[in-house]
């Protein structure tokens, strides 16, 4: 049973106390759609690790393909729970980013991160520690930003871990017609970079500046090594 009284607190206390390295990590993750900062990480790791271009095609099919299966598992039980978000039960939170106008349990961010960070590992072992990061900041992101529970991040952490896992176990089975594995996984440490400078996007995204619930009135200075689209920057002032 989730205590939503404590949930709440936690959220409210982490709006008060937000660093503004937190509130660029909001602004990184929260800025369009989920998948933006996961395909490039996959791309950088195909190029580092001098992947052919029929095994990165696997690769990225794999992947979306993943994250699409969770992403309908996930918008499944958020309709299914219907929970409302932190701000339907503080109606006077002001938020970093806009809260969506959809159930917050699980947060998708999270779910979507955990089954990547799982579906990359597996091809990808070595560089098992730096995705797990990027999967646990992305889904910290939605509590920074004010628009999830604690509990909406670490479940949907473990959800999507859980579904990458089932997926995996059914990749390992998978042969060609030769009865040989179909999958190559890249044991050599390349130490890939796949993290963004100074949280700055990979990819530009014209993110939508309307908003129907309150949001903060932040300085742009806060956002000086992000690349947020101006319309962004135009709404949080």
């Amino acid at each position: 049973m989730i205590n939503f009284e404590k949930e709440l607190e936690a959220v409210q206390r982490t709006l008060e106390n937000l660093t503004s390295t937190q509130k660029q990590i909001a602004v990184y993750y929260g800025t369009g759609v989920p998948t933006k900062q996961w395909t490039p990480v996959a791309d950088r790791l195909i190029d580092t690790y001098d992947v052919t271009p029929t095994q990165a095609a696997r690769i990225q099919a794999v992947l979306h393909g993943a994250i699409n299966d969770t992403m309908i598992v996930v918008w499944d039980l958020k309709y299914r729970w219907n929970v409302a978000r932190p701000n339907q039960y503080d109606q006077e939170m002001e938020t970093i980013l806009c809260t969506p106008r959809f159930p917050t349990y699980p947060s998708g961010h999270a779910a979507m991160s955990g089954c990547a960070e799982v579906i990359l590992s597996y091809y990808f072992p070595t560089e098992k520690m730096k995705l797990e990061r990027i999967a646990e900041e992305d889904a910290a992101s939605r509590l920074f930003a004010g628009v999830h529970f604690p509990s909406d991040n670490s479940e949907g952490l473990e959800l999507g871990r859980s579904i990458g896992h089932q997926i995996v176990k059914n990749l390992i089975r998978e042969q060609d017609h030769d009865m040989r594995e179909i999958d190559q996984q890249y044991r050599g440490n390349f130490d890939a970079d796949i993290f963004a400078i100074d949280y700055q996007q990979f990819i530009p995204f014209d993110f939508s500046s309307d908003c129907t619930s309150l949001i903060k009135s932040e300085p742009k200075k806060l956002f000086k090594n992000v690349n947020v689209p101006k319309p962004l920057i135009k709404k949080l002032r």
